[in-house]
């Protein structure tokens, strides 16, 4: 039996995966899965790659390496992402204001 990373929520949230969290995001971010185009580097692909793993990690809480394998890349990959989107979100990079709105939305689903 395959060991699921999940946790409940009380109140209106119900039980969420890795899984789950990846399409709300994927929603969220106004792209398909197909589009996200994991071995790209136009900027549109790479800015929401960004965003993703920074909500799945430093966000929600998952680890480096449970993301990382969820998109078969290494965990190191997954923890530049998220040190790049910190320092713009520092500097208060106008592109990436939207992911203020996003934060804190998926801080409901925090882990820890």
């Amino acid at each position: 039996m395959e060991k699921m990373n999940h946790w409940v929520i009380p109140g209106i949230y119900n039980l969420k995966t890795l899984d789950e969290i990846y399409k709300s995001i994927l929603d969220d971010l106004n792209i398909l899965s197909c589009d996200l185009g994991y071995k790209s580097r136009k900027r549109e692909f790479v800015d929401k790659r960004t965003v993703m793993f920074y909500l799945m990690h430093r966000i929600v809480g998952f680890t480096s390496t449970a993301v990382a394998k969820k998109f078969n890349l290494n965990h190191a990959t997954v923890l530049h992402h998220c040190n790049k989107l910190a320092c713009f979100l520092e500097v208060k990079n106008p592109d990436f204001k939207y992911v203020l709105d996003l934060e804190n939305k998926y801080r409901h689903f925090k882990i820890n």
